[in-house]
């Protein structure tokens, strides 16, 4: 990944209100793919949907660690005062 990304990455990081925002996001999703339970189907087929489904939200709790990992500590520059 180039430099610009890492920044960018880091930037957002450090908002830990976006982080909230798009953990929320990515967690209503997953449970909206909640598998559910079908008269017609049988258990292989469900638990194949299930095993998506967790592994799935495995991979969202490791994407928000990587992100973590572009956390650099430094805070950003809010602004400048001249009146001052």
């Amino acid at each position: 990944m180039n430099d610009l990304f890492k920044d960018k990455l880091s930037t957002i990081v450090s908002d830990e209100l976006l982080i909230a925002s798009l953990r929320a996001v990515f967690d209503e999703r997953i449970e909206k793919e909640k598998p559910q339970i079908l008269e017609i189907e049988d258990n292989a087929s469900l638990g194949e949907r299930y095993r998506a489904y967790e592994v799935a939200k495995i991979l969202v709790e490791e994407a928000f660690k990587d992100l973590k990992n572009y956390e650099t500590g430094k805070k950003p520059i809010k602004g400048f005062n001249k009146e001052r």
